[in-house]
């Protein structure tokens, strides 16, 4: 006779769907810009996928969710789903993904005008981006630096980052 799922296995699946599910409108509403529905929405899935033991679907999640804070202008939420997102992706060694969060983190650590955190992650993003082959990433960060070196008045490394954003492109 057939195994039959375990209990655990079972909830497991059925959280995991039910994370997919809550996830899915939320995308549409990022894309039509009513996107604090959205960011509940990830919040939530996000919540479920790690009651499922989906760690990945968690991390796109939490990303998503800081996406979502941007978009409305929240940075302190985005912030800090966007580093939340960024460390599980990290751990889980998913180097594409972590590229893109991490460029996304640097960008909303400029906007807040933190230039440390905003530099820290431009490094890591740039370090992991040999490997995730992601030049929309590199492009952001390119910007980021940009931003970074007009604040510092230095706009020959301005100018430069932005060419190097142009090649990334």
């Amino acid at each position: 006779s057939p195994r039959r799922p375990s209990c655990a296995s079972a909830c497991a699946s059925t959280l995991a769907s039910r994370a997919l599910a809550v996830r899915r409108p939320g995308r549409s509403r990022i894309a039509s810009a009513r996107s604090a529905p959205a960011r509940t929405r990830h919040e939530a899935s996000a919540r479920l996928a790690r009651l499922a033991g989906e760690r990945v679907l968690e991390a796109t999640c939490l990303v998503n969710a800081g996406l979502a804070s941007l978009e409305d202008g929240e940075l302190g939420a985005a912030l800090a789903d966007l580093e939340r997102g960024s460390r599980l992706l990290a751990r889980l060694g998913r180097v594409r993904d972590l590229t893109r969060a991490t460029a996304n983190l640097a960008n909303v650590a400029a906007l807040v005008g933190d230039d440390a955190r905003a530099r820290s992650s431009c490094d890591e993003a740039s370090e992991a981006s040999p490997a995730s082959g992601d030049r929309e990433a590199l492009a952001l960060v390119a910007i980021v630096r940009s931003e970074l070196a007009v604040r510092q008045g230095k706009l020959r490394s301005a100018c430069a980052a932005l060419e190097s954003a142009r090649a990334e492109a």
